[in-house]
């Protein structure tokens, strides 16, 4: 994919301007209540990314581990578990708060993997809601 990224981008085009990357999307990774233009949104990031890059962050993922940061993160956190979600499985995030400080953990239903997008409204409150948030 990173070799052939120029001619990769063509088919990841015609999959944007004829409806079934929004299609797989919305079927993907929201869980319901999307608006056409979350769904948009999403699917012309996708096209417009490097081919090449998207396959270097994936192959980077099966050898990153930052197991040794998460105790220095000094920074509020909200790690939001989703019910729906097949991107970031919920077990990965359930390990997060035992060693990030302060970390909070909300587990939301139902909800997938854009639901920061999806229901950006409760999520903002229930981020506004933490003792910590600013």
């Amino acid at each position: 994919m990173i070799l052939l990224s120029p001619l990769i981008a063509v088919p990841n085009w015609l999959r944007y301007e004829n409806g079934s990357a929004q299609l797989y999307n919305a079927y993907s990774s929201f869980a319901g209540s999307e608006k056409r233009g979350q769904v948009d949104f999403v699917s012309q990031l996708q096209y417009r990314s490097s081919p090449a890059m998207v396959a270097r962050g994936t192959l980077a993922m099966f050898h990153c581990d930052a197991t040794s940061v998460l105790p220095r993160v000094n920074t509020p956190v909200l790690l939001l578990v989703c019910d729906q979600d097949t991107t970031t499985v919920p077990a990965a995030s359930e390990r997060m708060p035992q060693s990030i400080p302060g970390a909070h953990l909300q587990r939301i239903k139902p909800r997938a993997h854009y639901s920061l997008l999806e229901q950006n409204q409760p999520v903002d409150a229930l981020w506004r809601s933490l003792p910590q948030a600013c």
